[in-house]
């Protein structure tokens, strides 16, 4: 599928303030979504990009809007994991490094 036949299906999308960014990789493309948001640690109102979703060459309709869902899906879960504040934690950061969960489940393990 050629970018500019991607990007058109990516375009006819509309999801609140989520806007769609199409990057190349090799023969395929990735798709991230960016929005403007208050940075959770800084307070700045910033730009905030998604991670990355891939989307193969050969990829049909269904499966390039299928994967624009997940990704503003995932996004949107992203945003909900940094405000939900238990106690005045941040319990469920998506920013914990993997070294720091499995810090945590190994304690949890021992109990």
């Amino acid at each position: 599928m050629s970018r500019e036949r991607l990007q058109t299906i990516l375009d006819r999308i509309k999801c609140l303030d989520r806007q769609f960014v199409l990057h190349e990789q090799g023969d395929n493309f990735t798709v991230c979504v960016t929005y403007w948001e208050n940075n959770v640690d800084t307070g700045h109102h910033e730009k905030q990009e998604s991670r990355r979703w891939l989307i193969k060459h050969n990829a049909c309709e269904t499966e390039i809007v299928d994967t624009a869902f997940a990704c503003v899906m995932r996004s949107y879960d992203h945003v909900v994991q940094e405000h939900f504040m238990y106690d005045g934690y941040r319990v469920f950061s998506p920013h914990f490094d993997l070294q720091q969960r499995i810090e945590m489940a190994a304690a949890h393990a021992a109990r």
